[in-house]
């Protein structure tokens, strides 16, 4: 069990280093479009995990792609774009986000199936 928790907190620890890494210099008042990627290929990736019965749903799901994708940073970010003046592009922003977010997992998940 240490052996599966030591794992779980490096791989969620690599997964956030990552995200920050491609992320970081995002321009302020714009679209964030890194994390909308990010967000989406964490939405498939595990779309695909789930779809294909992968048995250590915990490890990815948890640990990577929770870190990996932050839903809270489209929180953020929105509100920084409200703050900005900016309240369509976060509204489209947020939508967006959930809309790619679901039908990528979606199509992921029946892709997983297929294998």
């Amino acid at each position: 069990m240490m052996g599966f928790a030591m794992l779980f907190v490096a791989s969620a620890a690599l997964a956030t280093i990552a995200r920050a890494l491609v992320t970081a210099d995002q321009p302020p008042g714009q679209l964030p479009t890194r994390t909308l990627a990010i967000n989406v290929a964490g939405a498939a990736v595990l779309g695909l995990l789930i779809g294909a019965g992968w048995n250590n749903e915990l490890l990815a799901t948890v640990a990577v792609l929770g870190s990996v994708t932050t839903f809270s940073s489209v929180a953020a970010e929105a509100a920084d774009l409200v703050n900005d003046g900016k309240s369509r592009t976060a509204l489209a922003y947020v939508g967006l986000t959930i809309a790619a977010a679901v039908a990528a997992a979606w199509i992921s998940i029946l892709a997983g199936e297929a294998l």
